[in-house]
């Protein structure tokens, strides 16, 4: 049994190690990105994800840490957070149709993002139902999301890289290379 574990263990963290560095950062370590792309110490980090979700955390540290006596006064009912949340997350979908935003379009969109997250989180949390009903609302609604922005992100990135002279063969991607190297080592598992 000790042996079967342990092969499992092993696969998982060699899946973990080559996945990884996509949630830290899904852009190419190349020109066209950069502008897209914070580095914390040897890290690549999306900014654009790193201020949504830093965001949200703040929110929801400012909700459930700092202002717990006033939570529902200053906020919607619960009912009316989660579909406010979904909408304010889902006004970044709106970058399908736009092909170069302004950066600080980018900016506005993340941060509603972050609000979004932070909108849907709470709102589950405050609704008068019990813990598994709550999970399973958070996690059909983060599931959804992720797979509408990941397709989302896909045909943006798709997109980019069809102009680049890989021609968005992302195997031979030298920028794709290097951002999961790079990160590799950075985590160092």
């Amino acid at each position: 049994m000790k042996g079967i574990l342990d092969s499992a263990f092993t696969e998982a963290k060699r899946v973990l190690v080559m996945v990884f560095p996509l949630f830290l950062s899904h852009h190419p370590i190349c020109e066209e990105y950069m502008p897209d792309m914070l580095k914390i110490g040897k890290v690549h980090l999306c900014k654009g994800c790193f201020l949504g979700y830093s965001f949200s955390i703040f929110l929801l540290a400012l909700y459930f840490l700092i202002l717990p006596g006033m939570k529902m006064e200053i906020l919607l009912e619960p009912e009316l957070m989660i579909p406010v949340g979904i909408i304010l997350g889902s006004l970044q979908l709106a970058r399908a149709f736009i092909i170069r935003a302004p950066s600080w379009w980018k900016t506005v969109q993340k941060l509603l993002l972050g609000a979004g997250i932070a909108s849907v989180i709470i709102g589950v949390v405050e609704l008068p139902l019990d813990g598994i009903y709550r999970f399973l609302i958070l996690a059909v609604c983060f599931f959804t999301y992720g797979l509408l922005g990941g397709v989302l992100r896909f045909h943006y990135l798709k997109r980019t890289c069809q102009e680049c002279r890989f021609h968005g063969e992302w195997e031979r991607c030298e920028g794709f290379s290097r951002l999961f190297e790079e990160n590799r080592r950075s985590i160092d598992l």
